[in-house]
């Protein structure tokens, strides 16, 4: 199942998602991928589904362990 952080990006209810058993989040945007690397360091996977992004981002979300891209 994959979650999409722009539904709704609170860190409470992100938790809540995770407690639940959600694993991997579709984000959207580099403060997506920031925000769901700093509540869950290790242990999920990320796809960054936005169509349209820099290679400047492609870069930094690869770095931070996105490898999963639309």
């Amino acid at each position: 199942m994959l979650y999409a952080v722009k539904c709704n990006p609170g860190p409470d209810f992100l938790r809540h998602m995770y407690d639940a058993g959600i694993r991997q989040f579709d984000v959207a945007s580099m403060d997506e991928v920031r925000l769901i690397k700093g509540l869950f360091p290790k242990g999920v996977e990320l796809h960054f589904m936005h169509p349209v992004k820099s290679r400047e981002a492609i870069r930094a979300a690869y770095k931070l362990g996105v490898r999963s891209f639309a």
